[in-house]
């Protein structure tokens, strides 16, 4: 999916990790030639790998200007649904990613507290976003995969 994801945007695009944890997944869109920067809400949970270009933040109000990011990768961090909160992500998202850019979600899906195709792509095209691409897995749970550019 990352390599997917990666494909869409110029050489050594800037992507923004948004609930990056420990920074896993950072560190592996690094390593595919991506200026990448994590953020996450949990200073500690980002110092305890001692990640480099990361900052500490909450997905509802990003520190970040407008069209910066070339795509957000977002795994396991969207807020459970429904609720308010993933609107207000999913725009900020848009906000700073730049014209065309991508996204790539992960959410656990189903009840509770998952998310569904159909009121998760609501969202989305809300904030000014365009899905392009759904995948499932079955991995013990029930996961969602979507890839989507800025409409």
């Amino acid at each position: 999916m990352m390599a997917g994801f990666l494909v869409r945007m110029p050489e050594r695009a800037r992507v923004l990790d948004a609930g990056c944890g420990p920074g896993r997944d950072t560190l592996l869109l690094r390593g595919r030639g991506a200026r990448a920067v994590g953020l996450d809400r949990s200073f500690g949970v980002l110092r305890s790998q001692s990640l480099a270009r990361a900052v500490q933040a909450d997905l509802r109000a990003l520190p970040v200007r407008d069209c910066v990011f070339d795509g957000v990768w977002c795994h396991a961090a969207l807020p459970p649904a429904p609720g308010p909160d993933v609107s207000r992500v999913l725009g900020e998202f848009a906000r700073v990613a730049r014209p065309a850019g991508a996204l790539h979600l992960g959410v656990p899906e189903g009840d509770p507290p998952g998310h569904r195709l159909e009121p998760l792509r609501a969202l989305l095209a809300e904030a000014g976003w365009r899905v392009v691409d759904v995948e499932r897995l079955d991995l013990g749970e029930n996961w969602l995969y979507l890839l989507a550019h800025r409409a």
